[in-house]
């Protein structure tokens, strides 16, 4: 490994230790909130003892100071729990040093029941994986306990392990109980060769704080080991959460890779979506118009699953798009396609797909299956399964054997193209959704759009796989052959008044190759000539734009339509008020009645910051 690398990995292991120590502080310290909180109950409890006098003492008068303060001691740090205090790194030394009074204080009235409490302190502060607060925590322990022992022989509850039996009085034995009193008695052993103090250190103080040393030592060294554990796990987190978010941008890649949303023009209407088993699939599906009337679209899927299907699954789709063109057909599309999947392909991926090219003014679609799923296509009122060959996969071999096919496909019939995930699909019984499954499916219903055909079909493989895990990507899209025959024109201009007779002329033209009457012809030109006046006086101010216009004829229906187009501020003439035909008549709603006169309906959208004005008119020929 380089030096600067080296480097830069102690450095965020550093970081790392940093973060995982100051939560990990900001934690304990809440612990030991809680800590203190229980210590306070147990404190009540053992203070009612002492009130009702189920502990004995000769002198209570220590317990009822010292216990009050204790209890409210160890209830203070309540009110910091939600304060930022708590992430101060004096906290917790605040917390300890609450346990050691409590303790010293027990210990010095009442000696032989609190000596276990000197090992609390040392057992909260394992949680704070600081071995300078360890170390303070078992100094001040080990300090605090000398100096209690010695505090509770003068003033604490009779210990017979501190002193000896007391001295005799008419006959009794009495224990000495003022610190005076108890220092004249042990001076008095002192003189006659007995040293309590020394006795104490060595029999009393020096095992039990040699037990506490090796509890401090082993503790320590328990919790280097859990601390290193932390880290560890601090550091897969960290991986696991860098390599979340790099999935995520990958999988926001990926669905920018695909078409975005529904497409629907007056030839075709298209709906498709993919739902990957996992952040991001391998499936991929795409269209693209190479003229007015010519759509090539794709549907494909990636062996594999993750990472590696998702990046193949990118460079198909761009090699789809650099190679789809109209002077190329299916066929030599697609083999020029698998010719660049095979190059590099060090992975041995491959890819199922299957692809066409639809003519929509004949209907005539060509198409060619490399070992995708048969395309469901519908005929009247039923869907069937496209006849095609299996064909061989691509990415696998480069003289790999496509075969192109052709079908005639009449307007509002339909093509349903999905990837196996979906007959493929499990349900609770572990059985295959299926072929037939999704052809009944299909034919359950008469759809008019693709939207209603696209969401059966989703609802009934989430009905039917339930709360099963998904185990494959599931794609689906549906392309539905709308077009009628139509006369289609469109023209930009750019909006001034200058250009209204250019409108006129664009929209008469037209109407004059479709052999409108003249009565319907004069109307039409008024129309246009209200319609355009108003979107270069209102749409752009004194500032020029553009001004799309299309007309379309639909033949069979007999029905005009004649499309305004702008990016100007919004305008809806269909909510200005209209004034009737009156000798008072006002400029501007006069000239919009006469369009909602003329024409059967006049409607207005906005969206993506423009304008659509949509007139119809339904035209009767001689």
């Amino acid at each position: 490994m380089k030096r600067s690398e080296k480097i830069k990995e102690n450095v965020l292991n550093l970081f790392v230790e940093d973060e995982a120590l100051k939560e990990n502080e900001i934690s304990a310290n809440k612990q030991m909130i809680v800590s203190c909180a229980v210590s306070s109950i147990a404190l009540v409890v053992i203070f009612l003892c002492y009130v009702f006098k189920l502990f004995l003492l000769s002198n209570y008068t220590l317990i009822y100071i010292i216990m009050p303060i204790n209890i409210l001691a160890m209830l203070s740090p309540i009110p910091f729990r939600k304060t930022k205090h708590i992430e101060r790194p004096w906290f917790k030394y605040y917390l300890m040093g609450l346990f050691l009074y409590v303790v010293a204080s027990i210990n010095i009235v009442v000696p032989k029941h609190g000596v276990l409490g000197w090992a609390l302190p040392i057992i909260l502060s394992n949680h704070f994986y600081s071995k300078k607060f360890g170390l303070v925590t078992f100094v001040s322990t080990t300090i605090l306990m000398l100096l209690c022992l010695y505090l509770g022989m003068f003033f604490g509850e009779y210990d017979p392990h501190l002193l000896t039996e007391g001295v005799i009085i008419d006959g009794k034995i009495v224990n000495p109980d003022t610190p005076q009193w108890r220092f004249q008695f042990l001076n008095q052993l002192y003189q006659q060769g007995e040293n309590r103090y020394l006795k104490v250190f060595v029999y009393y103080y020096f095992p039990r704080v040699t037990i506490m040393t090796l509890v401090f030592f082993v503790s320590q060294a328990l919790n280097k080991r859990t601390f290193a554990l932390l880290l560890k796990e601090r550091n897969i987190d960290s991986e696991k959460q860098k390599l979340e978010n790099e999935l995520q941008i990958a999988a926001k890649i990926q669905e920018a890779a695909l078409p975005k949303g529904d497409f629907i023009n007056d030839e075709v209407s298209i709906k498709g979506a993919l739902y990957p088993a996992k952040q991001i699939g391998g499936d991929f599906y795409d269209y693209a118009f190479l003229d007015r009337h010519h759509i090539a679209f794709v549907i494909g899927d990636v062996s594999g699953k993750g990472a590696p299907a998702a990046l193949f699954m990118m460079k198909t789709i761009t090699c789809f798009r650099d190679s789809i063109s109209l002077d190329k057909s299916p066929l030599e599309i697609m083999t020029e396609v698998n010719s660049r999947l095979v190059k590099g392909n060090d992975g041995e991926m491959f890819v199922t797909a299957f692809f066409g090219m639809l003519d929509t003014r004949s209907g005539e679609l060509r198409y060619v299956n490399a070992g995708h799923c048969q395309p469901l296509i519908s005929r009247g009122k039923k869907f069937f399964y496209l006849p095609c060959s299996t064909g061989f996969i691509m990415g696998a071999s480069e003289d790999a054997p496509f075969k192109e096919e052709s079908i005639h496909i009449d307007p509002c019939e339909m093509i349903c193209l999905y990837t196996d995930g979906i007959t493929e699909a499990k349900g609770k019984n572990d059985e295959f959704f299926g072929k037939q499954r999704l052809l009944s499916l299909v034919n359950r219903f008469e759809y008019k759009t693709t939207n209603e055909l696209f969401r059966e079909v989703v609802d009934e493989i989430a009905t039917f796989v339930g709360d099963v895990e998904q185990s494959d990507d599931l794609t689906a899209m549906v392309i539905h052959y709308i077009y009628e025959d139509v006369h289609w024109e469109e023209k930009s201009l750019v909006s001034s008044k200058e250009n209204v007779d250019t409108a006129i002329e664009f929209f008469l033209g037209a109407m004059e190759t479709d052999h409108f009457p003249k009565q319907i012809i004069k109307s039409m030109a008024i129309v246009i000539d209200e319609i355009y006046s108003n979107i270069s006086k209102y749409a752009y101010g004194e500032q020029e734009g553009t001004v799309f216009l299309r007309y379309c004829f639909y033949k069979d229906t007999q029905e005009l339509k004649m499309v305004f187009i702008d990016h100007g501020v919004p305008y809806d003439p269909t909510k200005r008020k209209l004034n009737t035909v009156t000798e008072n008549s006002k400029e501007g709603g006069l000239g919009l009645l006469i369009v909602n006169n003329i024409m059967d309906d006049v409607d207005y959208d906005r969206r993506n910051m423009k304008n659509f004005l949509v007139l119809t008119k339904k035209i009767e020929m001689n």
